[in-house]
């Protein structure tokens, strides 16, 4: 036991004895002059701890500096030669092919160079990806082809992004970073009243109402095979097609959950904008949808007076952000329809599509050829102000080259958890920030 142990004990009977003294209480003088002297006795040793403590720790303290002095003195006697060590820069990497999901060749060969390392085992390129600082966080030192979960920041961020940025409903919805599977979004539902007064008399005041709306993540998952030969013949090709195929199968069940969804499983829970119960074509949203007249049934049939009887109907405040949400047949069969029959030529290939000064998002969920009465064929307004996009920033990607083996292929496995909610398209008599566009009943 050490010396500040010793006091540090000793220190506590001390404190011990004089709790019970205190506690002594006597009519007998005599008792009460013992106790007295007792409690002297035992302040004038605390007394003496506490001055044995410092000094104690006085002299731990010097001994603790003469130390830190000799290890520098004997740093100094006795220089380290660091070795230098080169680090082989990143050089441009020439590709041939237009990638579809990178936005250059490099970023493309980093996250296939980490596939080729710590997913399939390969030496050499966890060689190059440990000195070109290519983060192996989550997978350790261990190699496996036989399955590992691994989550590459620059994979993954590109992986996000191919799924955000793609043009679909979901993407222009309000977007928000879920740290976890559920985030409380706060949503302004009316502003503070104001009032006209006369002079000298009192001002009220009120508050501005609010609301939350509740994102709850849900997991999607998606698997593609590579073939053997993809894998030997290029890094860049690889990363490439695997967050293509990724990104491509988020977004079609994104985007169909946004617009068809009936919040059940099979959607994650999602109810879309389609809903006919919860949706734009629930009753109470019925304010927010315009009908063709009776015997305009079919997309051909729509005239340019339904789509400005739409544009009439949304609100003043989100037409600065609004566009049509459609399908490539309604966008050609009745927009361009009526763009050429009123001689408008100005339609440019690689513009985007656009109609009566608002762009056009094409997107094969909403109906298309076979759409009839009652169906919503155009979609117009702001889709940041009628619902919230929200995605967990955490894909999960497994690897087994052992599952397709009689294929000579290589299996990967991916991850998502994201939300949609749609939480104001209007009310049974008001329009909201997105309108429709229902075909009426036939004739």
């Amino acid at each position: 036991m050490s010396k500040l142990d010793e006091i540090r004990e000793e220190s506590r009977q001390v404190a011990d004895k004089i709790d019970a003294l205190r506690a002594v209480e006597s009519e007998d003088a005599a008792v009460i002059e013992q106790r007295d002297a007792d409690l002297g006795e035992l302040m004038k040793r605390a007394e003496e701890l506490e001055t044995n403590a410092d000094a104690e720790a006085k002299v731990l303290e010097t001994r603790a500096k003469l130390d830190a002095i000799v290890n520098r003195c004997s740093a100094l006697d006795a220089p380290k030669v660091v070795e230098k060590r080169e680090v082989a820069a990143v050089k441009p990497v020439r590709h041939h092919k237009q990638l579809r999901a990178f936005k250059d060749a490099e970023t493309a060969y980093r996250c296939g160079q980490f596939i080729s390392g710590y997913v399939l085992g390969n030496d050499s390129s966890r060689e190059w990806c440990e000195r070109n600082d290519v983060s192996t966080r989550a997978m350790g030192s261990a190699a496996s082809t036989k399955g590992a979960a691994f989550v590459d920041d620059e994979l993954s961020s590109v992986l996000i992004r191919n799924v955000e940025e793609q043009n679909e409903l979901y993407s222009d919805m309000q977007r928000f970073t879920m740290s976890s599977d559920t985030l409380l979004v706060p949503k302004r539902t009316g502003g503070i009243a104001g009032q006209w007064l006369d002079e000298n008399t009192e001002i009220s005041t009120a508050d501005a109402t609010a609301s939350q709306v509740t994102l709850n993540a849900k997991k999607y998952t998606v698997a593609t095979r590579v073939a053997s030969e993809l894998l030997a013949d290029s890094v860049i090709n690889l990363a490439d097609m695997l967050v293509t195929e990724f990104a491509t199968t988020y977004t079609a069940a994104l985007t169909d959950a946004a617009v068809n969804g009936d919040g059940s499983s099979s959607y994650g829970g999602i109810v879309g904008v389609l809903d006919s119960t919860a949706g734009i074509l629930a009753s109470g949203s019925a304010g927010s949808v315009h009908t063709t007249d009776t015997g305009n049934n079919l997309v051909t049939e729509i005239t340019t007076d339904d789509f400005t009887a739409l544009l009439a109907l949304l609100p003043k405040y989100a037409h600065g952000n609004a566009r049509f949400y459609c399908s490539p047949y309604v966008y050609h069969s009745a927009m361009q329809r009526l763009d050429l029959a009123q001689g408008v030529t100005s339609l440019q290939v690689g513009a985007g599509a656009n109609f009566l000064g608002y762009p056009v998002t094409l997107t094969t969920a909403m109906p298309g050829s076979a759409a009839d009465a009652g169906d919503v064929a155009v979609l117009f307004g702001d889709a940041s102000r009628a619902g919230c996009f929200g995605v967990r920033k955490e894909f999960a990607i497994t690897s087994s080259s052992e599952r397709f083996i009689e294929f000579d292929q290589v299996a990967f496995y991916s991850t998502l958890r994201a939300a949609l909610k749609f939480h104001d398209l209007g009310s049974a008599s008001a329009a909201g920030p997105m309108v429709a566009l229902k075909l009426g009943a036939a004739s």
